[in-house]
């Protein structure tokens, strides 16, 4: 190649490298602008904290369970009450009775131990006009083997009230077994002997035939 072809080459290729320069010295301003803009706004732009999140834990509430009737939780338990047995007012009344006999009897007040203990109409007058003689009488006399036979008379009474009777169905006649003193002269020793009371208008009685 000639020298002066050379050098013409040279100097186009120049010019050309010139002109593109030119032309794409905006363009390629741009992407350091961009760069510049943005760290700008970053450097002015504050840090914004993370919003921070509180979990409550609750405890779980157990069921609530309805009490009826204000009774507890736990279910009830019935209890079944036994009605009441209608002959232990009954045993209550002839214990006490009992007492009172075996009260009048160590006293040798008979009159008014039957009169007191006998279905009502059973002690007629005529009787209660014997049993008085005889009553007055054992006041004067005084016997001491007398006083011997109420008394034993007066505790196999009161010792009625450790027994349980026995109730008829309808619940109005009570049996217990009563222990007869020896009396003076027999040679039988004490044997029991089933005695029965009879309960009238609330009032318990000598059954008669006892």
């Amino acid at each position: 190649m000639k020298p002066k072809n050379f050098i013409l080459i040279i100097l186009l290729v120049a010019i050309i490298g010139i002109g593109i320069w030119w032309f794409a010295r905006p363009t390629m301003a741009v992407p350091e602008k961009i760069v510049e803009t943005l760290k700008s706004a970053k450097a002015d732009v504050q840090p914004v904290m993370s919003p921070t999140i509180t979990l409550s834990i609750v405890s779980p509430v157990a069921p609530i369970t309805p009490k009826p009737d204000g009774a507890p939780v736990a279910a009830k338990q019935l209890i079944a009450t036994p009605p009441p047995d209608p002959n232990t007012a009954s045993i209550a009344e002839l214990k006490t009775a009992f007492a009172d006999m075996g009260r009048l009897i160590r006293d040798g007040d008979m009159v008014q131990f039957y009169e007191t203990y006998r279905l009502p109409g059973e002690f007629s007058p005529e009787d209660k006009q014997k049993e008085q003689e005889i009553q007055d009488r054992n006041k004067i006399v005084q016997d001491p083997q007398n006083k011997i036979i109420q008394e034993e008379f007066a505790e196999a009474m009161e010792a009625l009230a450790e027994q349980t009777p026995t109730f008829n169905d309808a619940g109005d006649e009570a049996t217990y077994l009563y222990t007869a003193p020896t009396l003076p002269g027999q040679q039988v020793p004490d044997t029991l002997h089933p005695v029965t009371f009879v309960k009238n208008n609330g009032k318990w009685y000598i059954k008669p035939g006892n």
